[in-house]
């Protein structure tokens, strides 16, 4: 029953992001404070349903970012979709820290610096480029719809329901932008990019070698296949 009551109201949530009228963006008190606007998106949901499912939204991995990180530190944020985890890092890093988010996807990146802008936060850069093992251009699946999350240079794994087009977006890798920016020093990395991964851990070896930072990888068998 809770289940069919869960997917009753995402059903419901996403309706919203079907109807521009209703799709509203609901300002949303994030768990570990600030907030978040909460479109009618997976997204969105997941924010908003925090405080009442079962187990609240990446809980243990959040709160790994929320110990791992002080003032002052550096934190990579790679597939920052609308800033879950930038908004926490930003926070924590401060006054000295900061944040690089990296998203390639118009969508979320749009939302992503909406968030920032209603939080107030200065300390992070915001990058439109697909990190990945090469640098160039690359056609990108840009998810439309409540499933904007799952936008990625990989084709969409099949629990993908909503309609994708390709858009083309630079790429370059982690070593790369690093040195062209000379950011010296990095202290913990997220990687969360539907399945390029490890393209982006071969990218950035140089990195993971000579700067040792904390890494919080998404490994998923649908994604990664």
């Amino acid at each position: 029953m809770a289940s069919q009551a869960k997917r009753a109201a995402e059903f419901l949530w996403y309706q919203r992001g079907r109807v521009p009228l209703l799709n509203v963006p609901i300002p949303w008190r994030l768990p570990y404070g600030g907030w978040f606007l909460a479109h009618g998106d997976a997204m969105g949901a997941r924010v908003a349903g925090y405080r009442l499912a079962r187990s609240g939204y990446e809980e243990p991995q959040w709160r790994f970012v929320e110990r791992t990180l002080h003032p002052g530190s550096v934190f990579v944020d790679i597939g920052a979709n609308q800033g879950f985890y930038t908004l926490l890092a930003a926070r924590r890093v401060a006054p000295n820290g900061c944040v690089i988010a990296f998203e390639p996807a118009p969508t979320e990146r749009a939302k992503l610096l909406r968030n920032l802008r209603l939080n107030g936060i200065a300390n992070t850069v915001v990058e439109d480029c697909a990190l990945g093992d090469r640098e160039g251009n690359a056609s990108f699946h840009l998810v439309l719809g409540h499933q904007g999350s799952w936008s990625s240079l990989q084709r969409p794994a099949g629990d993908v329901s909503a309609r994708s087009r390709l858009v083309e977006v630079r790429t370059t890798t982690l070593d790369t932008y690093l040195e062209e920016h000379g950011v010296a020093r990095v202290d913990m990395l997220k990687i969360d990019v539907e399945g390029g991964e490890l393209n982006v851990l071969r990218g950035a070896e140089r990195t993971l070698a000579t700067r040792r930072p904390v890494v919080l990888c998404e490994v998923e068998a649908r994604r990664t296949r």
